[in-house]
C-alpha cells in the first residue's frame, strides 16, 4: 500500500556550504573501533553542542547503546558528503503531503534545514513548536503529528 503523508522531524542535514566529511568520518570511525562515548560526544559536538554538555550527554546511561545508530544518520546524509548534501532532486519527487517540525530552540541548523527542505517538497508545511529542542516531550509532539495525520 502506498504511503500518502510523510513527516520529518528536523532533518539531519547541515548547510549545503559546509563540509562534514571529516568529521563524519571519524565518528564511524570511532564506532567501529567500539569507541562509542566518543563517537556520540563528536556527533553531538558537530550538531553544534557546547563540549560540557556534549560530554555530559554522552555519558549518560544508554547512550552507549544507541551509539550505532549514528551510522544511520550519516548513511542519510551521504556519510557527511561535502557540502551538506540536501538531496534537493530526491525531495522534489515527494509528491505526498509532508509535515516538516523543528522545535524553535533546536540548534540553527536543524531549524534552518526544516525550512530549506520545506522550500523543496512540493506539498510541505512547517510545524515549529514553540521552545521545544531537539527532544520533544511526547506530550506536545502528539497533537502536531495526530492533527496532521488524521486530515
Amino acid at each position: 500500500m502506498p504511503f500518502t503523508k510523510v513527516v520529518l522531524h528536523e532533518p539531519p542535514y547541515g548547510p549545503d556550504d559546509v563540509d562534514s566529511d571529516e568529521d563524519g568520518g571519524q565518528v564511524l570511525e570511532l564506532l567501529r573501533e567500539g569507541s562509542r562515548q566518543e563517537a556520540v560526544e563528536l556527533f553531538l559536538l558537530m550538531a553544534g553542542m557546547p563540549k560540557e554538555a556534549a560530554l555530559e550527554t554522552a555519558a549518560l546511561p544508554g547512550m552507549e547503546d544507541v551509539a550505532p545508530t549514528l551510522a544511520y544518520d550519516f548513511a542519510v546524509m551521504d556519510h557527511g558528503a561535502p557540502g551538506g548534501r540536501t538531496p534537493v532532486d530526491l525531495l522534489r519527487k515527494v509528491t505526498q503531503l509532508a509535515l516538516v517540525i523543528a522545535g524553535t530552540a533546536s540548534p540553527p541548523f536543524m531549524v534552518d534545514a526544516a525550512h530549506r527542505i520545506v522550500d523543496v517538497l512540493p506539498a510541505a508545511r512547517l510545524a515549529e513548536l514553540a521552545d521545544q529542542d531537539h527532544v520533544v516531550p511526547p506530550e506536545l509532539l502528539a497533537p502536531t503529528l495526530g492533527e496532521f495525520l488524521s486530515r
